[in-house]
């Protein structure tokens, strides 16, 4: 789900950028600085946290020392 939303965010900032594109003034330039880059950064440090997230809960799922070959495939 969160994943999901930064898309949208980053998505309306492009949309925002190409806005101001399109329509070169001094009004979308601002609009870009204070709602499309922000924008963008939200998405960014929400895919960071998502992915930072899941990366923690990898290490939480793996029982004993990943490198002991012995241990994964039964062997004692």
């Amino acid at each position: 789900m969160r994943l999901r939303v930064a898309c949208a965010l980053a998505l309306a900032s492009q949309i925002v950028l190409l806005v101001m594109l399109l329509r070169l003034t001094g009004r979308t330039a601002i609009a870009f600085s204070f709602l499309g880059a922000p924008l963008l950064g939200l998405a960014a440090l929400m895919v960071a946290l998502s992915w930072w997230r899941s990366k923690e809960g990898s290490h939480a799922k793996m029982d004993g020392n990943p490198g002991d070959r012995r241990a994964r495939d039964g062997r004692a």
